[in-house]
């Protein structure tokens, strides 16, 4: 995994696609052993890396969203998690998912619920993003999908 990757997808999408259209994505790697986490973003929504203590870190963009420059560059990041850390990986359907008045989910929503359940069992968090998401929402049709991804480091 590293930067020339994305770069080569890159010219690919640049070179195949019609001129409006682009990729965000997120590519991580996590050695067990060691707790380190290598990723590239290119443009997608901050990963949230939450602390065993409640901080939050977030996984910012290293890159344009793929298809939008011919000569993009990445900048590979590195971040360690401690044992008791966890990741949250999420598309846009999740913070832009509406309630009737257009307002949005939004990060601050899905970050105070992320450390309030931080300690709880995963499959406990993924649904109570779905309840949380649903309540919002109060059935309103969403355009987006909701996707998460947790990944905890035990230690």
């Amino acid at each position: 995994m590293g930067p020339e990757l994305l770069e080569k997808l890159n010219r690919h999408i640049v070179e195949s696609s019609m001129a409006n259209k682009f990729i965000t994505m997120m590519i991580a790697q996590l050695d067990p052993a060691t707790g380190r986490l290598d990723y590239l973003n290119a443009g997608h929504n901050p990963g949230l890396l939450l602390r065993r203590d409640g901080t939050v870190e977030e996984l910012g963009s290293s890159g344009v969203p793929l298809g939008l420059l011919p000569f993009a560059r990445f900048e590979p990041r590195v971040k360690t998690l401690e044992p008791g850390d966890f990741l949250c990986f999420y598309s846009d359907g999740i913070t832009e998912c509406e309630a009737h008045d257009d307002e949005e989910f939004g990060m601050e929503r899905l970050t105070r619920l992320l450390q309030e359940n931080r300690h709880h069992h995963l499959q406990e968090v993924l649904d109570e993003i779905q309840r949380a998401t649903d309540a919002f929402s109060q059935g309103l049709p969403q355009h987006d999908d909701q996707t998460v991804v947790l990944l905890r480091r035990d230690g």
